[in-house]
């Protein structure tokens, strides 16, 4: 098995920036304030559930929609690149591709989350791959997409592109923006009446009822996540407040790495999505399978086949 550097592309240097590799300033400011949110992400990984991590359902349908690209590829000569570390994501590759990379930009969440082996994962954005042309045969990415703003998003997609052979697919779970969001009042009263199953769909219904009031193109301030507890909270401490309505440490942790973050987040419908797929990647919609839970068509795991 080749060691990833050998895919690297032709002129890439190592080259330390922050614990990043990149070329691009402004890709080095997006970075530098995103390391502390992935810091603390990757401490708090075990305390992520349904829907933020893959269920068994997700994962049946990578599976079903993978099997496509074997129906094509003999798997022996398959190669597997992972947008990010996530641990099902290797699972699935490792069991039918012969090699299998990931790209994240947070040395912590490698170091931390991913279970391949050091040789195989890279360090760097997703906008600059620092991959050969045409070496992928698939691309996965779990819950990536949302995190870029539109403009990284566009180069990241032309970059997935680049690196796919002909007929290469990217299979991604999308998090998608709901048809219709609920106000934070509303949010409020679900949450109380204990009708959020977890913290993480708490975060979820957070997500878009702010978004209501924001642009597309601003995204989604996890800051203003933990300021709406704050308020929520009535003068308490969040974490004490979160304790006292029954969640744990493990839980808390999950949404305290959202005080004081600057991350933001960018939801981008379906529709919207294939269309920037086919305008800066040559990509078609192939498929998309829905899981069976509730609000599951806000995560479906779709198919994009670079034509």
């Amino acid at each position: 098995m080749k060691n990833c550097y050998q895919l690297l592309k032709s002129g890439w240097q190592r080259r330390q920036v922050d614990d990043c590799w990149c070329q691009n300033n402004g890709i080095i400011r997006r970075m530098k304030k995103q390391i502390c949110h992935w810091q603390s992400y990757a401490k708090a990984w075990d305390g992520q559930d349904l829907p933020l991590r893959p269920t068994e359902l997700d994962m049946a349908n990578y599976r079903q929609l993978s099997g496509r690209v074997f129906n094509q590829f003999e798997p022996s000569r398959t190669v597997a690149l992972i947008l990010g570390v996530t641990p099902e994501l290797e699972e699935l590759a490792a069991a039918s591709h012969q090699q299998v990379y990931c790209v994240d930009s947070s040395m912590q969440m490698i170091t931390n989350v991913w279970t391949g082996g050091y040789d195989s994962a890279m360090q760097a954005d997703w906008a600059i791959l620092p991959i050969a042309n045409g070496v992928v045969d698939t691309v996965y990415c779990d819950g990536g997409l949302h995190l870029m703003p539109p403009r990284q998003l566009c180069i990241a997609i032309a970059e997935i592109s680049r690196v796919l052979n002909s007929q290469g697919r990217l299979i991604a779970r999308l998090f998608l923006p709901p048809e219709w969001a609920e106000p934070l009042t509303a949010v409020h009263q679900r949450f109380l009446n204990n009708d959020a199953r977890s913290i993480n769909w708490l975060k979820v219904w957070l997500w878009h009822a702010i978004e209501i009031n924001t642009q597309a193109e601003a995204g989604v301030c996890l800051a203003d996540i933990w300021q709406v507890l704050e308020q929520w909270s009535a003068g308490k401490e969040v974490d004490h407040w979160l304790t006292d309505l029954g969640l744990t440490d493990q839980q808390i942790a999950t949404v305290k790495i959202y005080r004081d973050n600057p991350t933001h987040y960018y939801f981008t419908d379906a529709v919207k999505l294939a269309e920037l797929m086919a305008r800066h990647g040559n990509f078609a919609v192939e498929a998309r399978l829905n899981p069976q839970y509730q609000q599951g068509s806000q995560f479906p795991v779709i198919a994009y086949v670079k034509n």
